[in-house]
């Protein structure tokens, strides 16, 4: 009573890969905030515009896959062509 016989024909899709975006992310906080959304799987897109962070931060992950940065001022408009979550 109460149980549903399962659908054999139905496909379990494998978790997608979350994409995260981190404004900051050349600082000490959001260089350290990238590094463990990305032990966690995430794709990340890092913002940053230098006046407080340092590329020293995030120079380890050149060439990550799974990190992308972008210059700027996040007080200027931005259009990011993938979606985030």
């Amino acid at each position: 009573m109460g149980k549903h016989p399962m659908n054999k024909n139905t496909t379990t899709s494998p978790p997608s890969q979350p994409t995260s975006v981190v404004t900051g992310a050349a600082g000490f906080l959001g260089s350290h905030l990238v590094d463990l959304l990305l032990a966690r799987g995430h794709k990340v897109i890092g913002i940053d515009n230098f006046v407080t962070g340092s590329v020293d931060n995030i120079s380890h992950l050149g060439g990550n896959r799974n990190f992308k940065f972008i210059e700027q001022d996040v007080t200027e408009y931005i259009f990011l062509d993938v979606p985030v979550d």
